[in-house]
């Protein structure tokens, strides 16, 4: 249930979208005109909704996906404002992101996830190779900071990305124990 959530690091902007059903102006996300990898998860919650594949310029002013990851979102009639839409939810804190219609591109799946970029936060990964040794290995570790978290960017504005470098070696390690001498 949502009640089982803390939503108290969402600024106001974001929880008047995610928790009252608000919609941000067009234009005006961070996300409508940004193609980075990854995946986009709630940022009410951290769950993974949409994968940065999905996601096309539909002109409308919002970030739009044809298709959200198995499961994460929920479909509810919305008769708000006197019209007929379908509202998305993240299906596990139940917070609002945006209206699917069915006017998406024909070639996939004909669906526009219409989200507010408010709603979302995007988990950027980059691939990196590199050539170690054993010797000079120590450790390899992957710091997240958590997906409901914050920070101050040099603009002073929120910034929900989140970068995440992961590093694979390239050379097979053989260690002694499995080394066969004859």
């Amino acid at each position: 249930m949502a009640e089982e959530f803390d939503f108290s690091h969402l600024s106001p902007e974001e929880f008047h979208v995610l928790r009252e059903a608000g919609t941000e102006r067009a234009w005006s996300g961070e996300y409508n005109k940004h193609y980075s990898k990854g995946n986009y998860n709630c940022r009410g919650c951290g769950n993974q909704l949409f994968e940065s594949d999905t996601k096309f310029d539909s002109g409308s002013g919002w970030p739009s996906f044809d298709q959200a990851i198995d499961g994460s979102v929920i479909e509810l009639e919305d008769r708000s404002y006197g019209m007929l839409r379908v509202e998305v939810q993240c299906s596990r804190c139940k917070s609002h992101l945006g209206h699917v219609f069915p006017d998406g591109p024909r070639e996939t799946t004909g669906q526009r996830y219409c989200m507010n970029s408010l709603s979302l936060t995007l988990i950027n990964i980059s691939w990196t190779f590199v050539h170690a040794s054993p010797d000079n290995l120590i450790s390899a570790s992957l710091f997240l900071m958590s997906p409901t978290s914050s920070w101050r960017g040099r603009s002073g504005r929120s910034s929900h990305s989140i970068n995440v470098k992961m590093y694979f070696l390239t050379r097979p390690f053989i260690s002694p124990r499995s080394a066969h001498f004859s």
